[in-house]
C-alpha cells in the first residue's frame, strides 16, 4: 500500500514538474529566448508531451530558436494531433490545404480539419463546411475515410 501511495505522489509531482517546465518554456518564448524555449520544449516533446510538440512544431515551422524545418514541424504536429491535440489537428489541416512542409492534399486537409472541428475549433468547422462544398467528390470521400481511420488511433488525455 505504501508503494502505491508513493507511486501516486510521484506521478502527481511529475505532472506538476512537466507543467512547470512547459510554462517556463512558454515564458522564455514570450521573452524572445527562443533557443532556451526550444531546448525545454524538445525535452518535453521527446517525452510525449503533446502541448510541447505543438509549440515546438511552430518553432520549427518559423525557424525560431531552431533551424527552419517544415518537415520536422509536420512530424511534430502529427505526433501531437494523434494524441488528440485539437490545435495540432487544425495546424495539420492548414499545412495540407496549403502544401506547406508537405504536399498539398485536400483529403488529408479535410480529415484534420474535421477532427479539429470535432474538438471544438470553430474556424476548423467553418473550413470543413467550405471544403465539403468545394472539394472534388473523390477527395471528399477519401477525407471522410481518413477521419474514420484516424479516430481509431487517436489518443485523448
Amino acid at each position: 500500500m505504501q508503494r502505491f501511495v508513493l507511486a501516486i505522489i510521484f506521478l502527481i509531482s511529475s505532472q506538476s514538474l512537466l507543467a512547470n517546465d512547459l510554462d517556463q518554456a512558454l515564458r522564455a518564448y514570450e521573452l524572445g529566448q527562443f533557443e532556451h524555449a526550444a531546448n525545454v520544449l524538445n525535452e518535453l516533446a521527446s517525452n510525449g508531451d503533446h502541448d510541447a510538440q505543438y509549440h515546438l512544431a511552430f518553432m520549427y515551422l518559423n525557424g525560431e530558436g531552431v533551424v527552419n524545418d517544415e518537415a520536422k514541424a509536420v512530424a511534430l504536429f502529427r505526433q501531437s494531433a494523434m494524441q488528440g491535440n485539437a490545435l495540432s489537428q487544425d495546424s495539420l489541416g492548414h499545412l495540407y490545404l496549403n502544401g506547406r512542409g508537405i504536399d498539398a492534399n485536400p483529403a488529408e486537409a479535410y480529415a484534420w480539419y474535421r477532427l479539429a472541428a470535432e474538438n471544438n475549433i470553430f474556424l476548423a468547422d467553418q473550413i470543413v463546411k467550405m471544403l465539403e462544398n468545394e472539394m472534388v467528390l473523390d477527395d471528399l470521400v477519401s477525407g471522410k475515410q481518413l477521419v474514420k481511420q484516424y479516430r481509431q488511433y487517436l489518443q485523448y488525455d
